[in-house]
């Protein structure tokens, strides 16, 4: 009875064949594709090569499950990827799974002249990339700090998800000012980063952010920002003045007089109260039993400053003995109290004295112009610098010349002068012609 073999048992056969066929030292080189990263669901493609006839190629999954493959042969989501068996060794995984995940073994098998196998193999990373299912904040939504937390801790978190991914932090849309302190990965794929901010009362009401990065986020995943959590800062502190000592001019004796004082707190104030120079006291909301002052309730926070308050008080009839004094708004919250002192004065601001550097600057340039003027006038005198004049005699000729005018001025000197000069001799005019032109001699006149 004859049996006939499936084309799998064929190939089985072959593969066993070729192991024992095979020769020590007879080998092929094979060369793997680039590794691949891909997400769930996505399609994989691996693939090796090698430099002589394919007979059989086999892919090994990460499980230990064999796949001989070839143009003729599907395992389902697994189907052989190449234009031709004898040169291409590939399949291409659909719908890719979690079970994919991990390295991928490729084995090619050539069977040469005289039945001789020759083996190699090689191996390719198949990652899954797997998004977190969820990114977590410790505290979550709100964070309250006290005056006296120096620093805090905050933890993030991300379920699940392949490979690990890392953590970036923002505060008020900007990178923030934290520490790493701790990372940690558990046994059930939990990754966690730890770090401590340091709190300041310009973060208020920011927003603290933890980013988780992966690959295997889509752009949907960060359009819905599933890789965030955040939490809002408020950061508590007793109240502060917005600025240092307040100043009050344009007061008029007999005429009414608002001052306002801004200051942040938080939380809201609980108590104010004005402490004037008279000694008079008035809590918000009220007026003093003469009448000459009220005090407004507190107005804020101002939207867009959560912080931000105004206390505002009325002098309803100003006196001179007003002027020139010192007097203070005390304002409490829960983590304490604070002082705020304003002056108040008569008529209007003085007006701010200029500062002395322009006016140095000005006597320096002032200095510098008269020296340069000197020091011109000067060379100019003297003959030096490029003030120097120029005779128009060649500097050898000029040294003649000294060494002649330092000798004695005797008749001989002259003549001999003169020869040096190359001057030229008196022309004497003829007779009758006394109506001609004077000829010129050196400088002179023939005497008549």
């Amino acid at each position: 009875m004859v049996k006939f073999f499936t084309t799998m048992e064929v190939l089985h056969l072959a593969v066993i064949l070729s192991v024992l066929f095979s020769v020590n030292g007879n080998t092929v080189d094979v060369s793997a594709g680039e590794n691949v990263n891909v997400r769930l669901s996505e399609e994989a493609d691996l693939s090796c090569t090698t430099n002589v006839p394919i007979t059989f190629c086999t892919f090994i999954s990460p499980g230990g499950e064999n796949f001989p493959i070839n143009e003729k042969i599907t395992y389902g989501r697994i189907s052989y990827m190449g234009q031709d068996a004898t040169t291409d060794c590939g399949i291409k995984i659909k719908n890719v799974v979690d079970k994919d995940n991990g390295e991928w073994r490729c084995e090619i098998t050539s069977i040469g002249d005289g039945g001789v196998a020759k083996k190699g193999s090689n191996s390719i990373a198949l990652t899954v990339l797997k998004a977190p299912k969820s990114v977590k904040l410790e505290p979550e939504s709100l964070m309250v700090v006290d005056p006296e937390d120096t620093e805090k801790r905050i933890r993030c978190t991300a379920e699940g998800g392949h490979p690990a991914p890392s953590f970036t932090w923002t505060l008020g849309g900007q990178p923030a000012k934290v520490s790493v302190v701790d990372t940690n990965t558990d046994q059930d794929g939990v990754y966690m980063e730890e770090v401590v901010y340091v709190p300041s009362k310009a973060d208020d009401g920011k927003i603290l952010e933890c980013v988780a990065e992966s690959e295997a986020y889509t752009a949907d995943d960060l359009s819905a920002e599933i890789n965030k959590a955040k939490t809002t800062l408020n950061v508590q502190y007793k109240p502060v003045p917005a600025k240092g000592v307040y100043e009050f001019y344009g007061l008029t004796v007999g005429q009414p007089f608002d001052i306002r004082i801004s200051f942040r707190a938080n939380p809201t104030p609980s108590d104010m109260r004005w402490k004037m120079h008279d000694g008079v006291e008035v809590p918000q909301g009220s007026e003093d039993e003469k009448g000459k002052y009220t005090s407004a309730i507190v107005s804020g926070p101002v939207e867009g400053e959560d912080s931000l308050y105004t206390a505002q008080l009325t002098i309803n009839n100003v006196v001179a003995e007003d002027a020139d004094t010192l007097n203070t708004l005390m304002v409490t919250n829960q983590h304490g109290s604070s002082e705020i002192q304003f002056k108040l004065a008569l008529g209007e601001k003085p007006p701010v004295e200029a500062g002395t550097g322009p006016v140095i600057a000005v006597v320096v340039v002032i200095l510098i112009v008269l020296v340069v003027v000197a020091v011109v006038v000067v060379a100019r005198s003297q003959g030096l610098l490029c003030f120097a004049a120029s005779d128009g005699v060649p500097d050898a000729e000029k040294g003649k010349f000294e060494a002649l005018n330092k000798e004695d001025s005797t008749p001989e000197k002259e003549t001999t002068k003169d020869i040096v000069k190359n001057e030229p001799a008196v022309e004497v005019p003829k007779s009758g012609d006394g109506d001609a032109e004077e000829k010129k001699s050196n400088g002179a006149h023939s005497p008549k």
